[in-house]
């Protein structure tokens, strides 16, 4: 059985978040999916509901949500992405996030993550726009 391509998994989850497909962004991680954010650690979650809610909710109050990768790194079970997020929040306040993400790949979908995504300091934004999608 040939191994899935992790690079691959990545561009799939880069397009359901830049089309804002929900759906197709859930499928993108394992049922058991365990997210540790070691700079925000209260971020952390678990499974397909605690995406799902995360991101239903990033993409209600960020409608215009895009994500550029910018670099990425992969082997057999492990990918290193670093993006940058960006979009407009329902009060016109422009929003732009940037940093990296480590994934880890069975089965061709990503079933560990630690992020170290941070807010860019914008003279556009303030503290409040870190956390448009707890």
């Amino acid at each position: 059985m040939e191994r899935p391509d992790p690079a691959e998994l990545i561009e799939r989850l880069c397009r359901a978040m830049n089309d804002r497909d929900l759906d197709s962004l859930v499928a993108c991680f394992g049922p058991d999916y365990c997210s540790e954010h070691p700079v925000h650690p209260s971020d952390s979650l678990r499974g397909h509901a605690a995406i799902r809610r995360k991101w239903s909710k990033a993409f209600r109050e960020v409608p215009d949500f895009c994500v550029e990768p910018l670099r990425l790194l992969t082997n057999q079970d492990t990918a290193w992405v670093e993006w940058r997020w960006r979009g407009t929040q329902l009060d016109g306040t422009p929003v732009s996030w940037a940093g990296v993400a480590i994934f880890g790949v069975a089965h061709g979908q990503i079933v560990w993550g630690r992020p170290y995504m941070e807010l860019v300091d914008e003279p556009a934004q303030d503290a409040s726009a870190r956390r448009f999608c707890e």
